[in-house]
């Protein structure tokens, strides 16, 4: 029972850092992106 509460929150945990990880590319992506254009 406390394995399986563990294995539920260790794959939140994963799902929230990629999910972040994800989200600062996005981000430097757009960035980059909106600095070309202006070149």
């Amino acid at each position: 029972m406390i394995s399986y509460i563990y294995d539920i929150l260790d794959r939140n945990y994963y799902k929230n850092v990629t999910s972040k990880i994800v989200f600062f590319f996005y981000n430097r992506t757009i960035l980059q992106i909106s600095i070309d254009t202006k070149l």
